[in-house]
């Protein structure tokens, strides 16, 4: 992967072992926010300042280092992470910036140890420490809540943002629209035996009469509700399986009006101060 130096800001390749411990600097474009503008070059500079300040010899800017052709470096991880917010100009609205509506800043605000915010004057504002108590991670439909308000310029991307979230491994197959989101599902069944996953609401009107719906959401959007969902207890769930025929789950049963059942999942929700990610 192509790193800059931060003192001399020269461009360095650095192939698989060999990647030194780096700084990334996270932000979004603005609609005239260019490299070959004053202000897309100024923060490559103060990137590559504040993190030769803080000991680190090279750092990432999207502008300057990603290779959209290797699909590898789309899944390396920071050490730390420089978020600047060029429409934080009040300290009270933290959280309500652009930043948070993208898909792809979600997983530089997780995956990287530490994560330093400033506001557009390059004024250290917050870090993802002093945010912590906000951001809960044990289960599927909670991490999957976070980025029900988040946009992407691809459908696609919808799923691929979240592949570093929940360690999961899958081929980007650009064209494939909303069956990106279902297949990231699937390859969570593999490795989860989290029932959170099912826990998305289609909050449709449907009076006594059951719908018929899929059992695996369409987008993130279907999980807005559930960051406070969590199972009761600290054991372990109960596995189910994937069979060539659907899902293969023992659940607690309910007869309902018209002959339906209702099956209910072992989670509950935890009273707490959630905020969107």
């Amino acid at each position: 992967m192509w790193l800059l130096e931060t003192t001399t800001l020269k461009p360095q390749l650095f192939l698989g072992d060999s990647t030194p411990y780096y700084a990334i600097l996270s932000h979004t474009w603005g609609s005239h926010d260019k490299l070959q503008n004053l202000a897309g070059y100024v923060k490559i500079i103060r990137c590559c300042a504040e993190a030769a300040s803080c000991g680190f010899k090279y750092a990432w800017v999207d502008a300057c280092c990603i290779d959209k052709t290797n699909s590898a470096e789309l899944s390396e991880r920071a050490t730390e992470c420089y978020v600047y917010l060029v429409d934080a100009t009040d300290p009270s609205g933290f959280g309500n910036n652009r930043w948070f509506t993208r898909g792809w800043t979600l997983q530089e605000l997780l995956a990287p140890c530490s994560v330093i915010f400033f506001d557009s004057d390059w004024n250290e504002i917050g870090t993802k420490a002093s945010q912590a108590e906000f951001i809960c991670h044990n289960y599927v439909a909670q991490r999957m809540s976070w980025a029900t308000r988040r946009e992407t310029a691809r459908e696609e991307d919808l799923a691929y943002c979240l592949l570093g979230i929940f360690d999961i491994s899958m081929p980007m197959v650009y064209g494939e629209g909303r069956k990106a989101f279902r297949q990231l599902q699937l390859e969570i069944m593999k490795e989860s035996t989290d029932q959170s996953l099912f826990a998305f609401s289609y909050r449709l009107n449907i009076g006594i009469r059951p719908i018929v719906c899929h059992l695996l959401a369409e987008s993130p959007s279907l999980f807005r509700e559930c960051g406070t969902i969590q199972a009761p207890g600290d054991g372990p769930a109960p596995e189910y399986s994937t069979t060539n025929k659907g899902l293969r789950i023992e659940l607690p049963l309910a007869h309902c009006i018209g002959g339906f059942y209702s099956a209910f999942l072992n989670l509950t929700r935890k009273v707490c101060n959630i905020r969107e990610l």
